[in-house]
């Protein structure tokens, strides 16, 4: 049998010094009773990590393994449960070792927390760990932690999808828990299909609701272009100086590695050089102590902020991130979103802001200007080109008007003949109302076309899930008017269980941890004041020049050698400016990406960059300014400029007078210099 509740509150409470609300008690109990899978969907922050070590209080020769497909996350979950005397190892590619695995196997280790892509390795030592009888007789149970990767990455990660292989393989009496912050109803069914999960009374679902009240949301249409990140300014003052109090703590997300690279080096140049390391990249392929260094920095304050992939994000617990940004809508679902929003403000005595930059053509708004604007063109092409005509049928017979294109005359038509369709914008209306049962069925994607789990698409297939369609757009759709409302109806918000009063029944208010309330400021369509701080002074982009049109040509060795030149110089100054860790992590594409690089070899080719000037007109390189002199003398070095033609200079020649006087004139004398 299992401890009771008290019990188990009360024990907990005694090792990790925190209060275990009521749906923390009820996963503990499921999974010591060993007859249930079991689904645990909680917001982000609100302690689900605390239910995967509660079980092992009341069994000392169990092992828990946790699956995170986060290594830092792992090596934060070992250093919290040393803390407290429970003994843990966290498993990923550079900890894979014999030794390790054969310390597992001698059951020194109360928790592994591994990575996806060792459980079910082929040939790796913990699929040897799943066939040793002693080992499997001591697991309590199997947490799959940040379940929605399963659904949400499955397709380009296939060790995910072999997750669910491990409930063939262990007996059913060891329970899986899976637990998110982030799944919709389609995911869900994703996830217990794919792992595999047992249905009907043996599998319990636990459901709190996953809003952040302290979160404000807001989305804004980008402004500037894409690669200025010119909407991101107001994270950093204008004219911040040394005195001033430093900006609010921020972390900016972004799906792909120049773009976040670039959008910091905006930022630091917006700072003093001796604050310039204050805002910093972060992504999966730095190394884990460089990692552990700069969380630990910006858990601190040294740090302001981040840039960041999706690598930084999910459960690292920073209480105080006061600003939460998606840098661009495409590639990104809602629950995505959502996961990197719930970094704001985990301390829910702060309040915080959380943003969605967002590409115009996904704005109804802006898709209704352009369609307008397709429509008025159609129209003048049609109309603009005719002209009356007076024509006779005979000698003597009827006059008939005709017409004929001309391109003269206009249409005399209204506003009102252009057809907008509702795809395009749909106005709010104060009489119009939608059931949650209609919007949630619009938001879903059928699981067979699940856009949560694509390959990744190219350029030209990119588009929104309905769900972030509908997020983007709740000030123009009908019956909505707020985007809480969407995060609300999509994740199920209505149907979370609300057992404050239960869980705390000494306070008059209930447990104000469980305590499910509003938001004061909830989005910028309700108080769009509020998010006016958040708006940049966007400069006016003037008109570059057009770069040269090169032919194709094949390298001679003078390119190699300037290539070769190139690639040591951005080693050596990548070095310079950010160290060695940073080009061990990021590479020399820090300072001059290969996108850079090929082009400068090209136009040298054909001596097209001769100065400063025509290294930013031919390569648009946001690093011109800074490093071009360096650039146009190690070109000139490796490939000296062509010598220009010229000519010997003509000897004098006399011209004689009748006076037989002679003078001596150059050959240009009668040119103007």
């Amino acid at each position: 049998m299992a401890p009771s509740l008290a019990l188990i509150r009360a024990r907990t409470e005694e090792v990790f010094g925190r209060r275990a609300c009521l749906w923390q008690l009820r996963v503990a109990e499921a999974f010591l009773l060993r007859d249930r899978d079991i689904i645990c969907i909680a917001g982000t922050g609100k302690g689900k990590t605390l239910t995967f070590w509660m079980p092992l209080l009341f069994d000392s020769t169990s092992i828990q393994v946790v699956i995170t497909p986060l290594n830092l996350l792992g090596e934060q979950n070992v250093m919290d449960l040393k803390r407290v005397g429970i003994s843990a190892i966290s498993i990923h590619t550079d900890t894979a070792t014999a030794h390790n695995f054969q310390a597992i196997e001698n059951l020194e280790y109360r928790v592994v927390v591994i990575s996806p892509e060792q459980v079910m390795k082929d040939g790796g030592g913990f699929k040897r760990l799943l066939k040793n009888p002693l080992f499997v007789s001591h697991l309590m149970g199997v947490v799959i932690d940040k379940a929605h990767c399963v659904s949400s990455w499955g397709e380009f990660r296939p060790e995910y999808k072999e997750l669910g292989r491990l409930r063939f393989i262990l007996p059913l009496d060891i329970p899986f828990l899976v637990t998110s912050a982030t799944l919709s109803s389609s995911m869900l069914q994703d996830v217990t299909r794919l792992l595999h999960l047992q249905s009907g009374d043996k599998l319990i679902t636990i459901h709190r609701s996953i809003d952040r009240p302290n979160i404000n949301i807001g989305v804004k249409p980008i402004q500037g272009t894409y690669q200025s990140f010119a909407d991101l300014a107001f994270l950093i003052p204008d004219q911040w100086k040394l005195r001033d109090p430093p900006p609010p703590k921020f972390l900016i997300f972004f799906d792909n590695i120049n773009n976040y690279i670039e959008a910091a080096k905006l930022l630091r140049s917006r700072l003093p050089q001796e604050c310039q390391d204050k805002v910093k990249w972060f992504n999966a392929d730095m190394t884990t102590h460089f990692k552990q260094d700069e969380v630990k920095n910006f858990t601190e304050g040294i740090t302001w902020g981040f840039c960041t992939t999706e690598s930084f994000g999910m459960g690292i617990d920073i209480s105080d991130i006061r600003i939460v940004i998606q840098w661009r809508a495409t590639w990104c679902s809602l629950a995505t979103i959502w996961q990197r929003f719930g970094h704001a403000v985990r301390n829910m005595s702060l309040e915080g802001t959380a943003i969605l930059f967002a590409e115009k053509e996904y704005f109804d708004v802006y898709k209704a200007e352009k369609e307008k604007r397709r429509v008025e063109r159609a129209k003048r092409k049609v109309t603009s080109s005719k002209k009356w005509r007076i024509v006779t049928t005979g000698e003597n017979g009827p006059v008939a008007a005709v017409n004929i294109p001309t391109g003269e005359e206009r249409s005399d038509g209204s506003d009102d003949e252009i057809e907008i369709s509702s795809t395009h914008v749909q106005q709010t209306h104060a009489g119009d109302t939608m059931d949650t049962w209609q919007l949630r069925a619009k938001m879903e994607v059928p699981r067979e076309t699940n856009i949560s789990q694509p390959q990744r698409k190219t350029s030209q297939q990119t588009g929104l899930e309905p769900a972030m369609d509908y997020f983007i757009n709740a000030d123009m759709r009908p019956g909505i008017g707020c985007r809480r409302k969407i995060l609300n109806v999509f994740f199920k918000n209505e149907e979370a269980e609300a057992d404050h009063h239960q869980c705390d029944a000494l306070e008059t208010p209930g447990c104000l941890r469980c305590l499910i309330t509003q938001s004061n400021i909830c989005c910028n369509i309700h108080t769009p004041a509020y998010f006016v701080p958040f708006i940049s002074t966007i400069p006016k982009q003037q008109k570059q020049p057009s770069r040269s049109r090169l032919v194709k040509f094949s390298m001679a060795i003078l390119d190699l050698k300037l290539t070769d030149a190139l690639d040591d110089w951005r080693e050596e100054t990548t070095i310079k400016l950010y160290g060695h860790a940073h080009l061990h992590d990021l590479g020399p594409g820090l300072i001059m990406p290969n996108s850079i690089l090929d082009p400068i070899v090209e136009c040298a080719h054909f001596s097209k960059i001769r100065s400063t000037a025509d290294l930013v007109k031919e390569t648009r390189w946001s690093g011109a300014n800074k490093h071009g002199d360096e650039i146009i003398a190690l070109i000139h070095q490796v490939c000296p400029l062509p010598t220009p033609l010229t000519s010997a200079l003509l000897q004098p020649r006399t011209i004689l007078s009748n006076a037989n006087a002679s003078t001596s004139v150059p050959h240009n004398a009668k040119r103007k210099m």
